[in-house]
């Protein structure tokens, strides 16, 4: 299914072209140039480079024939890296898609969830409560002490930090605050499918709940405390961000999807809400120039415009006032997707600009 307008309409999408049956979807990733890949937990993944309207096979025969494992989950780095680390080889790309690198590794359970903190520095749970980091950028992997004492799957990981984690179960949560050498039950904690962490730090999850509900929760204290957000009658089953920031979605059982506004939950704990447009980039993609319309913002106060990566480090700071628009020079940076955040007295819009 695909939407364009942030959740309230959707489409189906055409089928991706794979040889055998494909059981079930698995995860969807956007690359730099807008291109859409998904995979399917078989032993290829397929890439859209129309929005979904059509979809090829990801690897070449040839590369395929060299796979040994299906590729499931998937991560995106800020560089570019794509990765599909699997049982027996960590499978990537350093060009977009064009060609694939075949690595062996010694994974010895299912991954469940892969989620990098920087360019070099990843994790991965797996299916028998186990934690693998990487600290060169997915290539190498070295096992970490299990969570819950090996008892059961692992479902989703937060990166908060290189020392700070979150793993979770179904039912639990852990915390680790030494890089995941040892971890306290947080009874506390959302026990989420996914975590989606924003350009200001706060973290978005949801749960399976009990009784096959669903609940959505966020912190903005770095997991200290958590507020419930939504609570529905069916089951959670994942959880993400819109790339802009201001939607977060929650997809279970039964085709269930829940949209939550993620401005208007902010703004319920402050004392005065301003409404604002969204906020333009143009051109977007760019090459090296992208001019931030902040016509719609207030030309009379002070703006505050912050550029993101993917990991949540910031790379540029300017201010503005008096002014409606402002250019950024992103000629320095890496190809890839980056969140520009404009932030006004007591209100914040964000926009994801693409750098080619």
């Amino acid at each position: 299914m695909r939407t364009q307008n942030g959740g309230d309409n959707w489409t189906a999408v055409q089928p991706a072209p794979l040889s055998g049956s494909v059981i079930r979807g698995e995860q969807v990733g956007v690359l730099a140039d807008g291109s859409v890949i998904a995979s399917w937990g078989l032993m290829n993944a397929t890439i859209s480079s129309d929005q979904g309207e059509s979809w090829s096979d990801l690897l070449s025969p040839a590369e395929e024939d060299m796979r040994t494992n299906n590729l499931s989950h998937f991560a995106i780095l800020g560089n570019g890296r794509i990765l599909f680390p699997t049982n027996e080889q960590i499978v990537y790309s350093d060009d977009n898609g064009q060609s694939w690198n075949f690595v062996p590794a010694d994974i010895p359970d299912r991954i469940n969830e892969v989620s990098f903190l920087d360019n070099e520095i990843g994790y991965i749970c797996t299916n028998n409560d186990q934690l693998y980091k990487s600290t060169d950028g997915g290539l190498n992997w070295v096992a970490l002490t299990s969570p819950f004492g090996g008892t059961s799957a692992l479902e989703g990981i937060a990166v908060l930090s290189e020392d700070r984690l979150i793993a979770s179960r179904v039912t639990t949560a852990a915390l680790s605050t030494d890089g995941g050498l040892s971890w306290t039950s947080q009874s506390s904690y959302p026990a989420g499918y996914d975590y989606d962490i924003d350009a200001n730090g706060r973290i978005w999850t949801a749960e399976f709940a009990a009784l096959n509900n669903g609940a959505a929760f966020t912190s903005s204290d770095n997991g200290e405390s958590w507020s419930e957000i939504g609570y529905v009658c069916h089951s959670a089953r994942g959880s993400t961000l819109t790339p802009s920031g201001n939607y977060f979605f929650v997809a279970g059982d039964g085709g269930l999807i829940v949209r939550y506004d993620v401005n208007a939950i902010l703004s319920s704990t402050r004392e005065q809400t301003i409404t604002k447009e969204s906020v333009v980039a143009s051109p977007n993609p760019t090459h090296s120039f992208t001019t931030i319309d902040l016509s719609n913002q207030g030309s009379n106060m002070q703006l505050e415009v912050q550029v993101f990566d993917l990991s949540g480090q910031l790379l540029m700071q300017e201010y503005a006032q008096n002014k409606s628009q402002i250019t950024l020079d992103l000629s320095a940076f890496a190809a890839g997707i980056y969140l520009v955040r404009v932030q006004g007295k007591d209100w914040i819009q964000s926009v994801r600009i693409i750098k080619q």
